[in-house]
């Protein structure tokens, strides 16, 4: 079904207002695409040799609706997750789809649109084929306040080199409410990704602090890497 953009959508494309504002983090609009500000973020990704496993939660405040006249049901939430392209049919059919819980109770996604395609592009390289593919779930009204939490989960293939990665956009500011940590999964470790990373020291714990529409990774190492400090950038 091709989806055709509300005047609301094309008012806000107009005037360059920050309507498509995010495309790695979760993105939430109501029916008539009201904005929605994203207050805090906080990301736990979990690393394994192949796939990773990312849990994130998120701060909402709603904005005021600019046209009361028409009667919200719902809000929708886009979850962006990065897969080789024309690879979710076998994504889904190996991990399932990103889950979203609001209030207690746990709604499951299904594929959508690509709402951001004209987007300009990260800072940092995506490997070759590679590119985010967006879910999209549908939460009642009545499960939400104006200011809301939604937690959300979903696991993703590493690219090659057993590499995890994940693109802050418009993170919240100031940027002591956001943060993202890299962790290894089953007692392994990570090692910062880069041309110099292979004469680091692996460790237990990478964290970073948002750059909007900046890629951040860590890299997989088999191993303990005994008690050592966490890599921070």
């Amino acid at each position: 079904m091709v989806r055709i953009p509300s005047l609301k959508t094309t008012i806000l494309s107009i005037l360059g207002l920050p309507f498509f504002a995010a495309i790695a983090n979760p993105i939430v609009v109501d029916p008539e695409q009201r904005l929605t500000t994203m207050l805090a973020e906080d990301v736990i990704i979990t690393v394994d040799r192949d796939e990773s496993s990312v849990s994130g939660r998120y701060v909402f405040l709603q904005q005021k609706d600019v046209w009361p006249e028409v009667r919200d049901s719902h809000v929708l939430i886009y979850i962006p997750v990065l897969l080789p392209k024309g690879g979710a049919a076998a994504y889904e059919h190996r991990y399932g789809t990103p889950t979203v819980t609001v209030g207690g109770k746990t709604f499951p996604t299904k594929i959508g649109e690509d709402p951001y395609a004209d987007l300009p592009p990260i800072q940092g390289r995506l490997p070759k084929g590679w590119g985010f593919t967006i879910y999209e779930v549908n939460i009642p009204l009545s499960a939400v306040a104006r200011k809301f939490e939604a937690s959300i989960h979903y696991v993703q293939p590493n690219f090659p080199g057993h590499i995890a990665g994940y693109v802050p956009i418009h993170p919240p500011e100031p940027a002591g409410k956001s943060q993202i940590v890299f962790v290894p999964a089953n007692g392994h470790a990570l090692r910062p990704t880069g041309l110099l990373a292979t004469f680091r020291r692996p460790v237990e714990r990478i964290e970073f602090t948002p750059q909007n529409q900046k890629l951040v990774t860590a890299r997989f190492v088999s191993g303990s890497p005994g008690r050592k400090k966490p890599a921070i950038s």
